[in-house]
């Protein structure tokens, strides 16, 4: 799944001092690691996100090694942190696989109004799906209602549309806004 990168990527707010103690996250979790639930009407869509360092304008490809990383999203460093959303949006780009189980297979059944709970060591951010749509991974750069990183409590998903088989010339983005 490899697709253009936020047009203006912003540095993550996050610091080592953030969590329940400064400086320690919880047993077993990675700084800038959480996890995301999206409650859709044809069941849950559940992964958990590591981050990955992208340079503005470099396509996104989440890592896809082993198994572990088919099934982990990929939240992409250059960009905020949900928990710090009123610094602008969270880019999270993950696989949609055929053949076994992927992070973002499921996205295709992602509509409007479709609830997304993000956990993260600081607490958990509750999201409302807001747009759905498709674009060419052949784009330099997402569609302009998505690519803005600088529009605050804004959290983006990305992952591949597949028509037939592997073949896969777009990706599905899904845009949800923070619920206050």
């Amino acid at each position: 799944m490899k697709s253009a990168a936020p047009t203006t990527p912003r540095t993550p707010t996050t610091s080592a001092t953030d969590g329940p103690i400064a400086g320690t996250p919880e047993p077993g979790i990675r700084l800038g690691s959480f996890s995301l639930t999206i409650t859709t009407q044809s069941g849950p869509i559940s992964a958990g996100v590591e981050p990955i360092s992208v340079e503005s304008g470099e396509t996104v490809d989440p890592p896809h090694s082993t198994n572990k990383e088919w099934k982990t999203a990929a939240w992409v460093q250059q960009s905020t942190f949900p928990t710090d959303g009123d610094q602008g949006t969270s880019y999270v780009y993950g696989h949609a696989c055929h053949y076994h189980v992927c992070s973002f297979t499921n996205l295709k059944n992602v509509r409007v109004g479709d609830q997304v709970a993000v956990k993260a060591i600081s607490g958990q951010l509750n999201y409302v799906v807001s747009r759905v749509g498709l674009s060419p991974k052949t784009a330099k750069s997402l569609p302009s209602w998505a690519s803005d990183s600088t529009v605050p409590n804004r959290l983006v998903l990305v992952t591949c549309a597949f028509e037939q088989g592997d073949t896969s010339t777009e990706n599905i983005v899904v845009v949800a806004k923070l619920k206050k």
